[in-house]
């Protein structure tokens, strides 16, 4: 399956309990998670790799192009 890398974070987010505030603490601001999540704001790689650490992802399978999609492998 592959998702948008905003879409898959907020899924994956929701589905492991935490809020956008545990989630992004140390990493970026609330407000920004929100702008990924959303699609808005095209996020960094040590930014992804940092959110998908916390969320115990770090094996997921990135494919960075211009859109930045992820193929759910977990």
């Amino acid at each position: 399956m592959v998702y948008e890398i905003g879409s898959f974070i907020h899924d994956l987010r929701v589905e492991r309990g935490y809020s956008q505030e545990e989630l992004c603490y140390g990493i970026c601001s609330t407000g920004n998670l929100s702008k990924i999540e959303n699609g808005i704001r095209m996020p960094n790689r040590k930014t992804i790799e940092a959110l998908m650490q916390r969320l115990g992802c770090e094996d997921v399978f990135l494919q960075f192009s211009s859109r930045i999609r992820v193929s759910k492998g977990y």
